[in-house]
């Protein structure tokens, strides 16, 4: 029988930003893979690609009003809600 692992970490914050979003990835799972950039798009524009992680993660913390949770993997996949 096969037992899927599944760890979520969620972090409370006042303020989101892209230092706290890499200070997590990098402390729980180091050498994550790069987020896939095909599986979210804006919600204003669903067929907008982002060209980068670090566009698209920018684009989820300065726009307000609006939450996204991505996935980060390292042989195991990690949810970050933003």
């Amino acid at each position: 029988m096969e037992f899927i692992q599944d760890i979520i970490c969620q972090v409370l914050v006042q303020k989101k930003s892209k230092e706290l979003i890499y200070l997590v990835l990098n402390e729980f799972i180091p050498e994550y893979e790069t987020l896939n950039l095909d599986y979210v798009g804006k919600p204003n524009n669903e067929d907008y690609n982002f060209e980068s992680e670090d566009e698209m993660i920018s684009y989820y913390i300065e726009t307000q009003d609006i939450n996204q949770t991505f996935f980060g993997e390292k042989q195991k996949t990690t949810r970050i809600k933003l």
